[in-house]
């Protein structure tokens, strides 16, 4: 990973990095020659919420942790950092989501406790969102046969409109549908 393809997308693939190498990374610092309107001071800000999130995951067991969004894009500042996480689905359930709520009660994706924000008035935000400007999605593993087909859809659609899991949706581009590179985060 050392540059943005000629779509301003990181290149397909999946790149593990730790927090550290990440604020190395041309997806902080923006390069030898960031693009215009770089703004990696931002970047840094998010990277920091992004971390406090992943610390939190790590406490409660999780590791497979993946970022994407425009974070991974040659915008100068994106508006946040999305990803997903891996967890078992009954562990998250009964455990790992309980927890994670314990050590800070922003770990909800129910739409009623989406609110806007000054900086999108139009769009309802996340309690995570809100706190640290990253939102992280569950994306389970070991999912009973009869849940299989829902448990894991994104809301977010290839260029067909079929809805796609997490791992798939977040690798692709969603105006283009042009496939681009993840961020796996590593202790």
């Amino acid at each position: 990973m050392n540059n943005f393809n000629e779509y301003g997308l990181l290149n397909p693939g999946t790149y593990a990095l730790t927090l550290g190498q990440l604020r190395e990374s041309i997806l902080v610092t923006g390069g030898w020659q960031p693009p215009e309107g770089w703004d990696a001071e931002w970047r840094y800000d998010l990277v920091d919420g992004l971390e406090e999130m992943v610390k939190q995951l790590w406490k409660v067991g999780y590791d497979q942790i993946f970022i994407d969004g425009s974070f991974v894009e040659d915008k100068g500042t994106p508006g946040d950092i999305d990803g997903y996480f891996e967890a078992p689905w009954m562990d998250f359930l009964e455990r790992g989501r309980p927890t994670l709520n314990e050590i800070e009660p922003i770990w909800t994706w129910n739409p009623q406790f989406r609110r806007p924000h000054l900086d999108s008035p139009t769009k309802r935000q996340l309690p995570m969102w809100h706190r640290y400007r990253v939102e992280l999605y569950p994306h389970y593993t070991q999912v009973p046969d009869e849940y299989k087909d829902e448990a894991n859809l994104s809301g977010i659609t290839d260029l067909g409109g079929k809805n796609l899991p997490f791992p798939q949706a977040f690798r692709q581009q969603r105006e283009t549908y042009l496939q681009k590179g993840i961020i796996k985060i590593i202790r």
